[in-house]
């Protein structure tokens, strides 16, 4: 197998696969504790589809109606931790 590498090589301590309410809340508990104890922790969230939700995510189609991919109580939960977690 070959890969096309169109950027530079980067080094990173930590790579999270996928970027959903689970990887999200994880890069932000890495981003807490980089500030307090691991000042030079790099991190990279790497994604498929370009943008974040996984699971969670929607799409709108060219006839402007939205759909959403994941359990709508799912998203109950998350709205709760997502509020939770930014202190609002």
């Amino acid at each position: 197998m070959t890969f096309d590498i169109k950027h530079p090589v980067q080094r990173f301590n930590v790579i999270i696969i996928g970027s959903g309410p689970t990887a999200l809340g994880a890069a932000q508990r890495l981003l807490e504790l980089m500030n307090r104890k691991f000042p030079k922790l790099s991190i990279v969230i790497l994604e498929q589809n370009g943008k974040p939700g996984g699971l969670a995510s929607s799409e709108r189609d060219d006839q402007g109606f939205s759909g959403t991919w994941g359990d709508m109580s799912f998203f109950l939960i998350m709205n709760t931790l997502m509020t939770r977690s930014i202190g609002a």
